[in-house]
């Protein structure tokens, strides 16, 4: 396989192309942008298909000697697969397309035939000639293939369409408008017909039969007009591409005809057009466009996908009180194309902020199927509603981020406590001593007795002191405990920005669980070096205590360490999904470099 574009270049012409455009209105929308051009290995190009696995098949004419160049998306790089044989003359190949079992169909103008290969181009059959009658051509301009496999030719000079089966059993034909007609044609899931004309500037639709159902443009200057049709495609993913030869676009419309958007713009420029011809699209809304005048095939895709939709609500928050670090995740969900991911940005940033550990989806290639965050803080400076944009991929994502800033509410204050009883009284004194007794009364004369003198009693003593207060009563009951805050979010972060690797594991990353206990509910890594993918072990512990760290051990394979060394390096991706017990989650794509 001839290699067109290795690894380093594509993510040269990534990183140049999305840092060097200008990001159109509305650009969270679905709008593709420019990938990257093909250069046609031989002749010039001018019909272009997309095969059942994604190959690009591209049909030449002029002096080149190649009736398709059939090219592949590899993980690093484009190659040239193969180039199918030529069969009649070189100079009138026009257009090509592909059946959904890898068979090819070429339309001839100068030989008025259709020819027929096999998906390795190894055997083919031809019909057609030249003339006014069924299976017979004056100037055969573009082929398709419906649903349940039958071949629709548009005949230029015949002003119409037959059709076929798989093998040339001509099997009937309608009137494709009035006057002279150069265009393409296509058919969409459904059997519509659709034609696209030069002349007319407009493309004409008809059910399987040749039915008119509708049209799409017409002349004039408006967004949504045409003023030279050359091809059109009824894409994969459900969208109509009508390729503007005087224009120098390809125009987006809805399968109802209403108008989208274009692509391209005049010029030599990466993402220009001089003459631009066939164009087709695929399931994924990859659209590659021919460009005789350029020599070349440009190619637009969508950008990354923002998992959860456009918005983000972070709710009410206390003032001085932050929630966790949230992360908005994006996905490449593109089956066949890498993409680079440009820088994360905020419009105002007063009171949201990205913090620098967690921005994975920042300048950074992002593989099919593969995700990564960016994570947001919001901390409300005063109390009210909060909003500003997070710019994703350099502009081309948008996401609306709202939140409240409330004050924290008072707890209650407690009852206050009773007053402590009286003590009791002190005990009374003790009794005073006996008074003194009374002196006898002198011996009378003999006769009666003298009496005796009465008995003295002493008097009561004085009161005793008062006995100490009693103890302090109880204290009254505390009031009920304030509002406790969120449970902290669980952070995955990558040990270093470089690891050394071995035979052995080596630790890559550490999960830390602030507050609860957490699951380590999916994990997965990939390792890459020199456009080599190997999905790799990653080894940790399922469960992480409350306040405890756990770190995760990747054993990068033997096939990606031979390929490190001191001029080479490789990346390890790996993915945790960690879940706090009753609280919240996060999704991590951690993005690490190794060498030996």
């Amino acid at each position: 396989m001839s290699k067109v574009r290795g690894v380093a270049g594509l993510v040269g012409v990534l990183i140049a192309m999305t840092l060097g455009m200008t990001i159109p209105a509305g650009a969270s929308a679905d709008v593709q942008r420019h990938y990257g051009n093909l250069p046609s290995a031989d002749g010039t190009p001018y019909g272009v298909a997309v095969g059942p696995g994604g190959d690009l098949f591209v049909s030449t004419y002029g002096s080149g000697g190649s009736a398709v160049e059939r090219y592949r998306y590899e993980s690093d790089g484009i190659a040239l697969v193969s180039n199918y044989p030529t069969i009649g003359t070189a100079a009138g190949i026009r257009d090509v397309e592909v059946d959904r079992n890898g068979y090819v169909y070429v339309a001839n103008l100068n030989d008025d035939t259709v020819t027929r290969y096999s998906p390795d181009g190894t055997t083919w059959t031809q019909w057609g000639s030249n003339g006014s009658g069924p299976s017979q051509f004056s100037q055969a301009v573009g082929i398709a293939v419906s649903p349940s496999g039958l071949i629709y030719v548009l005949d230029f000079l015949g002003n119409r369409v037959q059709r076929f089966t798989y093998d040339g059993l001509y099997l009937g034909e309608f009137p494709a408008g009035s006057g002279v007609l150069t265009g393409g044609i296509d058919i969409d899931g459904q059997g519509r017909v659709y034609v696209s004309d030069a002349t007319a500037d407009e493309v004409r639709v008809y059910d399987s039969t040749g039915a008119l159902l509708d049209t799409i443009g017409g002349a004039g200057s408006g967004a949504g007009d045409l003023g030279n049709a050359r091809d059109v495609d009824a894409g994969g993913d459900g969208r109509i591409y009508v390729s503007d030869t005087d224009a120098y676009h390809v125009k987006v419309y809805e399968t109802s005809g209403a108008f989208l958007h274009s692509l391209g713009s005049y010029g030599s420029g990466v993402d220009q057009f001089s003459g631009a011809a066939g164009v087709t699209a695929d399931r994924a809304g990859n659209v590659w466009t021919a460009d005789p005048s350029n020599l070349r095939v440009s190619l637009f895709a969508f950008a990354p996908r923002v998992i959860g939709g456009l918005t983000r609500n972070f709710g009410n928050v206390f003032l001085g009180n932050p929630l966790a670090t949230q992360q908005v995740l994006m996905q490449n969900d593109n089956y066949l194309l890498p993409m680079f991911v440009g820088a994360a940005s905020l419009d105002i940033g007063t009171d949201y902020s990205l913090p620098p550990d967690e921005l994975i989806c920042n300048n950074a290639i992002l593989l099919p199927g593969h995700v990564c965050s960016v994570g947001v803080d919001f901390d409300p400076a005063t109390a009210g509603t909060k909003a500003d944009t997070l710019y994703l991929d350099g502009g081309w994502r948008e996401v609306d981020l709202t939140g409240n800033g409330v004050e924290g509410p008072t707890g209650p204050t407690g009852a206050t406590g009773g007053t402590g009883a009286t003590g009791p009284i002190g005990p009374t004194g003790s009794t005073g001593s006996t008074g003194a007794t009374g002196s006898t009364g002198s011996t009378g004369s003999t006769g009666s007795t003298g009496a005796t003198g009465p008995t003295g009693t002493g008097s009561t003593g004085a009161t005793g002191a008062t006995g100490p207060t009693g103890p302090k009563g109880p204290t009254g009951t505390t009031g009920p405990k304030g509002p406790s805050g969120n449970n902290a979010t669980p952070r995955v972060n990558r040990l270093a920005e470089v690891v050394r690797v071995g035979a052995r594991p080596v630790a890559m990353v550490r999960v830390h669980c602030p507050k609860a206990a957490c699951t380590i509910w999916q994990r997965q890594g990939r390792a890459r070096s020199r456009g080599r993918v190997v999905q790799t072990r990653v080894q940790g512990p399922t469960r992480i205590a409350a306040n405890g760290t756990g770190r995760f051990r990747v054993t990068v394979p033997p096939r990606i360490r031979n390929l490190l060394t001191r001029q080479r390096s490789g990346i390890v991706n790996v993915y945790l999904a960690v879940q706090e017990d009753k609280g919240n989650s996060v999704r991590r794509n951690v993005r690490i470099g190794i060498r030996r």
